[in-house]
């Protein structure tokens, strides 16, 4: 690996350099750029960068938590109508 992959890798990482600059320029024009480098070289810019990671992760967790509970409570509550409409379990 170390003597045949990591060096072709590292021969080719200007091409992820550009993938990943062309994606941030499609979402930001030049001023927006610089006004979130100038951002993240604030405190609390450099500090969402360790907390919006988890920040996300967390809110996946819940809203998958949530969607599965609403889900179940749907089928609980609504269950005759959607027995009417030909979905779920016969009684």
């Amino acid at each position: 690996m170390d003597q045949i992959v990591i060096p072709e890798i590292r021969k080719r990482s200007d091409e992820m350099t550009e993938l990943v600059v062309n994606i941030w320029a499609s979402h930001y024009n030049q001023e927006e750029l610089e006004q979130l480098r100038a951002f993240y070289e604030t405190p609390v810019g450099r500090r969402s960068l360790t907390e919006l990671p988890v920040i996300m992760d967390e809110a996946r967790k819940a809203g998958n938590a949530w969607g599965q509970k609403t889900f179940q409570d749907i089928l609980k509550d609504r269950a005759d109508d959607l027995r009417a409409l030909g979905i779920g379990a016969k009684k």
